[in-house]
């Protein structure tokens, strides 16, 4: 399947979903079993997690309902997960699921350039809840559906739901990351100016899905390099299919010291 057969795929599933607004919890319980039977984390590209050290502490920004969770735990050896959700409702189910983990830990607030109290935008098409969109700016979640990703669409039947949320900066959580995934619809520079220490300290590895120039740009003036994984491998550049990896001169040595091939 190449690329544009699969976002018609996508298009089409997520057009049928929206009849059927029970799905939003049996699709996410069902994915995350499937994933775990198969041993197969939802997005191919957290295989590539397999190449870092042991023991280092993962960072997931965007929980949602736990995807990254259940594949950094599959392919990442002996990590700890910390996670942070701004979506009160999905943080507190998230919460309850993993309360007995060890290695999982779930923080009910989200990740900005500035700490305090706002207003998480999720929209709804239908009766259908797309949680997974949701955005502190509200013009990034009303704008995600649209002609482009719903067949036959009607901007009458899109709405919004705003819940309360809360916001710290990264930097001021003193955490050690070796990795960081963000996926917060839009608001990733404003996670990322608030964590300038963290990224300048400990130049994590980055995950982002569908980085606009600005903040590769942003990325790269913070010294990293954009990296897309594929087949096992690591390359240079930009020509990914969904999610583009982020990396500073140190973190490239590193995988190049341990593995031989990681790198291209």
């Amino acid at each position: 399947m190449d690329m544009m057969d699969y976002l018609r795929f996508k298009k089409i599933v997520r057009t049928a979903q929206t009849y059927f607004p029970y799905l939003s919890e049996i699709k996410p319980w069902v994915q995350n079993m499937v994933c775990r039977i198969l041993r197969k984390p939802f997005e191919s590209d957290f295989r590539a997690l397999r190449l870092f050290p042991e023991g280092q502490t993962y960072v997931d920004v965007g929980a949602n309902r736990g995807q990254s969770i259940t594949a950094i735990r599959m392919m990442a050896r002996k990590g700890k997960i910390i996670s942070f959700e701004a979506n009160p409702i999905l943080a507190r189910k998230l919460s309850d699921r993993y309360s007995n983990s060890h290695d999982v830990v779930v923080n009910s607030f989200g990740l900005g350039a500035d700490e305090g109290e706002f207003t998480l935008h999720v929209p709804r098409y239908r009766k259908y809840i797309f949680d997974g969109l949701g955005s502190i700016d509200r013009s990034e979640a009303i704008s995600w559906l649209s002609e482009k990703t719903l067949y036959g669409f009607d901007p009458n039947k899109l709405s919004l739901l705003s819940l309360p949320c809360i916001l710290k900066t990264l930097d001021s959580l003193n955490i050690s990351p070796f990795f960081i995934k963000l996926d917060i619809q839009g608001f990733e520079k404003s996670a990322l100016d608030g964590a300038r220490k963290t990224l300048t300290e400990h130049t994590p590895v980055l995950l982002m899905e569908t980085p606009n120039e600005d903040l590769c740009e942003y990325l790269r003036g913070l010294g990293y390099s954009s990296y897309f994984y594929r087949n096992g491998v690591f390359f240079h550049g930009n020509d990914y299919k969904l999610n583009l990896f982020f990396m500073t001169p140190d973190k490239i040595a590193l995988l190049r010291g341990n593995f031989s091939g990681a790198m291209v």
